[in-house]
């Protein structure tokens, strides 16, 4: 870390996986905004033109310590949230809440390369919809998300789409 740096590793991760949401919103060309004030769990919401002007409501997270299970159904990973966060994503909302979590390489150098030919943003994220999930007692409840859902453009699409229908 450079010594004059402002944000700690935290704060990076946290930065790097706002441009993550960011860059797939502008890719799909949405629009994207904030709160003022995070005070309802919403890191950014991205919204789409056309009928009824779906939007998403997302909370965002990144970690470099993304752990995969084998579960029946395939693959996960599994991901530990603050109980407030579950909380907000689990209940019902007029816009759909997302969980938005950015897989990142430990070695901290590998997170951006930057050249002439290329920006990399190493690894993906991965979205989950807690949306109706049972209540949590714990702290810090353990979710799991399907290493299939990639946040990418594509998905965001469907995801909007599903929004625009009120099935999400």
């Amino acid at each position: 870390m450079v010594a004059d740096a402002l944000l700690p590793s935290e704060g990076r991760e946290e930065a790097l996986s706002n441009a993550y949401a960011r860059s797939v919103a502008a890719a799909a060309g949405y629009t994207t905004a904030d709160h003022d004030y995070d005070r309802s769990g919403t890191d950014l919401f991205v919204q789409a033109g056309g009928e009824f002007s779906p939007m998403l409501a997302l909370q965002l997270k990144a970690t470099v310590n993304l752990n995969p299970l084998k579960a029946m159904s395939g693959e996960v990973f599994s991901f530990r949230l603050k109980a407030a966060n579950h909380e907000w994503l689990r209940r019902a909302s007029q816009v759909p809440r997302l969980l938005v979590v950015l897989d990142m390489p430990k070695p901290e150098e590998d997170w951006i390369t930057i050249s002439t030919e290329e920006l990399v943003l190493r690894r993906c994220a991965y979205w989950l919809n807690l949306h109706g999930a049972s209540p949590s007692t714990a702290s810090m409840p353990t979710v799991q998300i399907p290493k299939s859902q990639i946040f990418d453009v594509a998905t965001l699409q469907m995801l909007m789409e599903e929004s625009r229908k009120g099935s999400l």
